[in-house]
């Protein structure tokens, strides 16, 4: 059994072409019904998400293809993957977009030794500014023209000596470059922040259709002063603590992988006002929370970092300390960890060797 998702991945078939959510794509293309029931036929799968009225709120099509595309200008050549239908309700607004966008990213690096690039298509006009602009942020460039109407988008598998910011990276990763981290997250908070962590132990909890769950970027209050050490380009390891349903050596776990974007100081913001349009949306904390945490100053240190990816397996505390990566006296919060043992962590976690660009 695994934690119940509001994304899915199903096949065509059991989704209901007569959806009205479906009805704009019908109005602009014509034989949508017809390519619809063709992928039905061919058993395709969709990413999809429901509502809690079961109205369908989100479909992603992901489509491998090698064939030449000369109705691009310049075309489309080599084995590559393109979005093929990438449709949110508009009047949804929970970023689930954005967690869509990062599935699909994700699955274009677990298949880059494959594929070398993924694009999508669109047309420029004020519905898809919004579109356009979260693109290009995580490293889609314009690349050319579909039959005169349509902008392309493109994202390549990144150059390990090109220079390119932790944004346009991602899902990709430099295990060379900054320094890592493990970072110490209340169980009650990493089930609310990391949608593709499917722990046993959380499986009784529901991966909703939050903010804190679909944005890429997670922000995290500590008042650790190892908090002031983290910069751009760090990584930190998501390290979920004992639930205290039994010894932490086996509760306690390492899940995820992100890189830092910025820290800041509660004490930056002019008004309460201002840092609660920095971190909402962003953080797992309730507005009594964050109103507290004003207040008090009790958690100085705003961390935000996106999150690159979680492990395929969880390598817990008792294998941390048989490795070596910590040590039983540690309590962790923010901890430093050595490059080579934060290598070692990539590998106890069976890491995904495409999302490592060095």
């Amino acid at each position: 059994m695994e934690r119940e998702d509001h994304i899915v991945l199903t096949n065509f078939s059991k989704i209901d072409v007569n959806d009205s959510f479906f009805q704009s794509l019908r109005a602009s293309y014509s034989e949508f019904d017809e390519w619809f029931r063709r992928k039905a036929a061919l058993d395709e799968k969709a990413y999809v998400s429901y509502d809690v009225n079961h109205n369908l709120i989100a479909f992603v099509y992901l489509k491998k293809e090698h064939e030449i595309d000369d109705d691009v200008v310049p075309s489309l050549t080599g084995k590559r993957l393109k979005i093929g239908t990438f449709k949110v309700d508009f009047k949804h607004h929970s970023a689930l977009g954005k967690r869509l966008l990062a599935i699909v990213m994700r699955k274009f690096a677990e298949l880059s030794n494959e594929y070398k690039y993924l694009y999508v298509t669109l047309y420029a006009n004020d519905n898809t500014m919004g579109l356009q602009r979260l693109l290009q942020k995580y490293g889609f460039s314009k690349y050319g023209v579909k039959n005169g109407k349509e902008l392309v988008f493109r994202k390549m598998v990144p150059d390990p000596n090109g220079k390119n910011d932790v944004y346009q990276l991602f899902p990709f990763f430099s295990q060379n470059e900054g320094n890592d981290y493990l970072l110490a997250i209340l169980p009650k908070y990493h089930n609310k922040m990391f949608g593709e962590v499917d722990l046993k132990s959380e499986r009784h909890s529901l991966v909703e259709d939050t903010s804190s769950i679909n944005s890429i970027e997670k922000i995290y209050l500590s008042a650790s002063i190892n908090a002031m050490k983290l910069i751009e380009g760090d990584h930190v390891v998501a390290y979920r603590m004992n639930d205290n349903m039994g010894p932490a050596y086996y509760r306690s776990v390492i899940t995820s992988v992100g890189t830092i974007t910025e820290v800041k100081s509660i004490r930056d913001f002019s008004s309460y006002d201002v840092f609660y349009r920095f971190v909402k949306g962003k953080s797992i904390f309730t507005d009594e929370e964050l109103n507290d945490f004003w207040h008090t100053k009790k958690y100085p240190w705003i961390i935000k970092f996106i999150y690159n990816f979680s492990f395929a397996t969880y390598p817990n505390r008792k294998l941390l300390l048989e490795k070596g990566v910590i040590n039983q006296e540690q309590r962790i919060v923010i901890e430093p960890i050595q490059k080579t043992k934060f290598k070692e962590i990539l590998e106890m976690g069976d890491t995904n060797e495409n999302f490592v660009i060095d």
